[in-house]
Order: structure tokens, then C-alpha cells, then sequence
């Protein structure tokens, strides 16, 4: 088989995990999305993320230290109109001028044990006396994660 119709029987199966939207004009990728977010695609033995692949086909290959950014804001999408080259920093660029920033803190962030009332019990405890040691095994949290709620180095924003 030759590069040329390599590179063909890949978009075909490519295009096979394709859903076109309509309304958006956005590729949706339907085949594999380990982190939940991008999709992968095998070529070879070798999985890469799908629209990096289809933007390197349709535009040429993407220098080390750039980044392909989503115009629509669908990480989903491998549209090729959708996407564009740039730098890490115009990345978090887009996402924080489009308000794309998830708000983690608190009983917000994945990996919450506490909520905000606990954590305002927890510190009114610790101002009467209770220790670090003791709060972390009262409220099932570390000593260091007691210790930094007690400091406001954790749980800031309360």
C-alpha cells in the first residue's frame, strides 16, 4: 500500500468516527475519548489525538512547543475549519476571555471531602483549641489538609 492510499484508508475509518452537527458545523469526534474530553485515533500502532491528526493532514505538521486550539470551543471537534495553531498561552488565552475556566473550588473540585459548612465548623473548633491532629480525624481529612484549611492556604474563598 502506498502513503497515498494509506493516508486514505486512515481518513476513512477517521471520518467512520465523525458526527457531523448541523447546527454547529462541528465534526463531533464518536470514537474514542479515554480523558472524557479529546478523542484518540489509532494510525499504525500509535494512538494520537484526532484533531491533532486531522489538522496535520489538512495544514501541515504542528512544531513542538504549539498547541491546536478549538475556535468553536468543543474539544470534541475535528473539524479542520475549527481549528487553529497557537502557543500554550493563547490556549488559556481563549479560555479564560470565553469564560471556559471551571470554577474547582470548594465542594466544587473533584476531590472535595469537605463542604463549606464543615470547613467553617473545622475552623471554628481549631480557634477553640482543637488541634490540627484532631480535626483531621473528627472530619476524615489528612493533617496536612486540616492544617491548611486552619491557615486558609485551602478553602480560600470562605
Amino acid at each position: 500500500m502506498t502513503s497515498t492510499e494509506s493516508k486514505l484508508s486512515d481518513l476513512n475509518r477517521f471520518m467512520r468516527l465523525v458526527e457531523i452537527q448541523e447546527r454547529t458545523d462541528c465534526w463531533e469526534w464518536i470514537g474514542n475519548r479515554p480523558s472524557g474530553k479529546y478523542g484518540h485515533f489509532s494510525v499504525g500502532l500509535k494512538a494520537v489525538k484526532a484533531h491533532r491528526w486531522v489538522y496535520e493532514l489538512c495544514c501541515g505538521q504542528i512544531p513542538d512547543d504549539m498547541v491546536i486550539r478549538h475556535k468553536c470551543d468543543n474539544p470534541a471537534c475535528v473539524n479542520p475549519l475549527h481549528l487553529t495553531i497557537g502557543t500554550g498561552l493563547e490556549n488559556v488565552r481563549d479560555r479564560v476571555e470565553r469564560n471556559r475556566s471551571a470554577d474547582r473550588k470548594g465542594e466544587k473540585h473533584p476531590l472535595a471531602k469537605l463542604g463549606a459548612p464543615e470547613v467553617l465548623e473545622l475552623r471554628r473548633l481549631a480557634s477553640l483549641g482543637h488541634t490540627a491532629r484532631s480535626l483531621a480525624e473528627q472530619f476524615g481529612i489528612s493533617n496536612q489538609q486540616a492544617g491548611k484549611i486552619i491557615r486558609r492556604e485551602n478553602w480560600r474563598h470562605i
